[in-house]
């Protein structure tokens, strides 16, 4: 049921394998035999992957009924045979690329304001982050992108960030104020070793492709990251929030990217106990107090 939502939410085989981290025959197979359970076509071919049927659309619709009930028995379950002697969690999920800007403008002034209150932080890949909330691993999902198979969430509008191109300020590109296209051509870039939303997707738009630019580095640490940038031996292409700090470059904002905008999402349609309702009312004022913040809007 999963590699169907997943097929049903990317309308293409390959790209859904490519997100759950399988090979495509996995998820043909997983596909035909819900069809063999139900009797009935549930895609069919398109020029770009394939579209749902009639009967896809009710299967969907089943399982989103299914998932929410599901979540809220379990919450209901969970919350009625809490010992009173312990402190109440809530579970949060956040990508790897933002989990430093997130912990500090959020998680732990709440830690130091709630000390009763055990707050739970995972991290996840990216990509996984939504997938997470889904499966109801997580109260709250810290991401750019909207989680899919609920009729009710409500989210809040956390930071905004842009991707840029970060270089030594002895580089003579730190001249600039931005950068385009053009400024990517034969240099020696370094790339997170994690998903960024839309990276790919956006330099295609551009007639850029990932595998025609020198990448001479994918890591996933910070750190060395910020050493060889430092040293001009590398240009990273980094989310801006990630270099903020570092004092011997310059982050160039990329200027055919658009800016991200990174949500905390929560279901509506569960009884949330009042550790979670205080995470949120905490969330909504930190957020309006700052210049980039929101008041909650519901989807």
């Amino acid at each position: 049921m999963e590699y169907f939502e997943k097929v049903y939410e990317l309308k293409n085989i390959a790209k859904a394998a490519e997100a759950l981290f399988v090979s495509r025959p996995v998820v043909s197979r997983a596909i035909l035999g819900i069809e063999h359970e139900f009797g009935c076509r549930l895609f069919t071919r398109s020029k770009t992957g394939v579209e749902v049927t009639e009967s896809g659309e009710l299967i969907h619709d089943m399982l989103k009924n299914m998932t929410n009930l599901y979540q809220g028995t379990r919450q209901h379950i969970v919350q009625c045979g809490a010992l009173s002697d312990q402190r109440p969690e809530i579970r949060i999920g956040i990508s790897r690329t933002n989990i430093n800007r997130l912990y500090t403008l959020l998680c732990l002034p709440f830690i130091k304001a709630h000390p009763d209150i055990n707050l739970k932080v995972l991290e996840y890949p990216t990509t996984q982050v939504c997938d997470a909330f889904r499966r109801n691993e997580i109260d709250f999902a810290f991401s750019p992108k909207q989680p899919y198979g609920f009729s009710s969430l409500e989210s809040l509008d956390v930071f905004h960030d842009k991707m840029s191109l970060c270089v030594s300020k002895t580089f003579p590109l730190a001249q600039k104020d931005s950068a385009d296209t053009q400024d990517l051509s034969d240099l020696p870039l370094a790339l997170l070793g994690v998903p960024v939303a839309g990276f790919e997707r956006v330099l295609k738009t551009r007639s850029i492709y990932i595998d025609r630019l020198n990448v001479v580095l994918k890591t996933s640490s910070a750190s060395l990251l910020q050493q060889l940038t430092e040293s001009g031996q590398v240009c990273s292409i980094l989310p801006e929030h990630m270099v903020e700090h570092w004092d011997h470059v310059k982050a160039l904002p990329l200027s055919f990217y658009p800016p991200i905008t990174h949500n905390m999402y929560w279901n509506i349609s569960l009884s949330h106990n009042s550790a979670a309702s205080e995470f949120i009312r905490y969330a909504t004022k930190i957020m309006s107090d700052r210049p980039t913040g929101r008041d909650s809007r519901r989807h």
